[in-house]
């Protein structure tokens, strides 16, 4: 069931001209595909969804980002273009958030409360986000058997560098006598050697 609202506290699912927004996972839900955002940027759509079509000034929003720590304006201003991408809104044709210069933002979709959620719902939204997480972490393990196979392969490259002689030594032919003997004349020799003594 769908619900219109101007002022309410949005938590859980609401949705903004077609896209499934969850506060809970901080996920945006585009068609099929939900795409994990900041919970710093999801605090910040939730509260330009409490005021639709009204000023939410800067210092509001700067609050909402902030988590008790200075913030610049510049940061502000950082995550609303991360938000503008993710809704694929844009600053100067705006469908979601609209400028109003030194004074704030505001929303300009009409956000929907959406209350009942079905088991059938709950499941999808947490398989569709689980794996993209399990990608991740293939993707980061895969990276770290690489990074690790990269090593040894430059260790075994740089052993052989160093350890590889310098000079290497030509033999010309003819610089080598080869001397045969029989075993008869090493045995008179051995013989000879011993009766000396």
């Amino acid at each position: 069931m769908i619900n219109q609202t101007t002022d309410i506290a949005f938590q859980g699912l609401f949705m903004l001209e077609g896209l499934k927004i969850d506060t809970r996972k901080n996920t945006v839900k585009r068609e099929n595909t939900y795409i994990n955002i900041e919970p710093r940027l999801m605090r910040i759509i939730v509260r330009l969804a409490q005021e639709p079509g009204e000023i939410v000034k800067r210092e509001e929003l700067l609050n909402q980002i902030s988590e008790n720590e200075y913030v610049s304006d510049e940061s502000l201003t950082q995550a609303i273009s991360k938000i503008r991408q993710i809704l694929r809104d844009s600053p100067r044709n705006p469908t979601f958030i609209k400028t109003i210069p030194r004074r704030g933002y505001v929303l300009l979709a009409q956000p929907q409360v959406i209350e009942d959620i079905t088991d059938e719902e709950k499941q999808l939204s947490t398989s569709d986000v689980e794996p993209n997480e399990n990608q991740n972490r293939r993707l980061a393990s895969k990276v770290k058997h690489m990074t690790f196979i990269a090593v040894i392969l430059a260790i075994i490259l740089l052993l052989l560098i160093v350890l590889w002689p310098n000079e290497t030594v030509f033999i010309e032919k003819g610089d080598i006598e080869f001397i045969e003997k029989s075993d008869s004349e090493s045995i008179e020799k051995n013989d000879k050697f011993l009766s000396d003594e």
